[in-house]
C-alpha cells in the first residue's frame, strides 16, 4: 500500500522535537538596526491588514485562517500517511544538503516514497527538503485541501503561486528576501 508509513518515519515524528523560537539564535552585524517583536494577530479584516501591515511592510504573525482548511483535521488532515496515499509515486524536486549555500548541495529526482523513506525517517543520512515545489498542482486532491486566505489577494496580482516546503528537523533556509510578499501557512511542525 503506497499510504502505509513505515515504522522508523512513524518513530522519527513521535520523537520530533519542536524548537521555540528563543532557542534560535543569529548573530547579526553591530550595524543592524535591533529587531522588533513580530505581532500576532487573530484572523484580521483585510481593511485592517491592509492598512496596518502591508502597507507599512510590517510582518505579522497571523493565526486562525488556516482554520478551516481541510488539511488541518478529520480524514484529511496532511500526515505522512496522507502525503503517501495522494502523491507517493509523483517525482518531485529534493534538496539535499544542509541548506543551499553549502558547497555540498545538490538536488536530485525522487518519488515522494523515495523522499519519505530516505529523509523523514529516524537518523538520515543527509538533509532532503522538498522545497518551493508546486506540489498542489502536481496533485491536485492535495490542493483541494488549502483554502487560500483572502489576505492573499490584496496585491496588484490576480494569481497566487503556492509552493510547498516538506522536510525533516533540522533543515535550514538561510535568511533571505524574496521577490513577492509571501504569506507561510505552516500546517505541522515549526518554523
Amino acid at each position: 500500500n503506497d499510504g502505509e508509513v513505515p515504522e522508523k518515519v512513524h518513530r522519527h515524528a513521535e520523537n520530533s522535537i519542536e524548537h521555540k523560537i528563543d532557542e534560535v539564535g543569529i548573530k547579526l552585524p553591530e550595524e543592524c538596526p535591533a529587531l522588533e517583536h513580530v505581532p500576532e494577530v487573530e484572523d484580521p479584516s483585510i481593511p485592517d491588514f491592509v492598512v496596518n501591515y502591508k502597507n507599512q511592510a510590517r510582518p505579522i504573525v497571523i493565526s486562525g485562517c488556516m482554520d478551516d482548511w481541510p488539511a488541518m483535521s478529520g480524514r484529511t488532515r496532511w500526515t505522512i500517511s496522507r502525503l503517501l496515499q495522494l502523491g507517493g509515486p509523483r517525482t518531485v524536486p529534493v534538496e539535499v544538503g544542509s541548506n543551499y549555500t553549502s558547497n555540498s548541495w545538490t538536488q536530485k529526482l525522487l518519488t515522494i516514497k523515495e523522499f519519505v523513506n530516505t529523509y523523514l525517517c529516524d537518523n538520515p543520512e543527509e538533509i532532503g527538503y522538498l522545497a518551493q515545489h508546486q506540489l498542489l498542482d502536481q496533485v491536485p486532491a492535495l490542493g483541494e485541501d488549502v483554502r487560500i486566505p483572502e489576505l492573499c489577494y490584496t496585491g496588484d496580482e490576480d494569481e497566487v503561486d503556492i509552493n510547498a516546503w516538506i522536510g525533516p528537523k533540522g533543515t535550514v533556509s538561510p535568511l533571505h528576501t524574496d521577490p513577492k510578499h509571501n504569506f507561510l501557512c505552516q500546517v505541522t511542525g515549526s518554523k
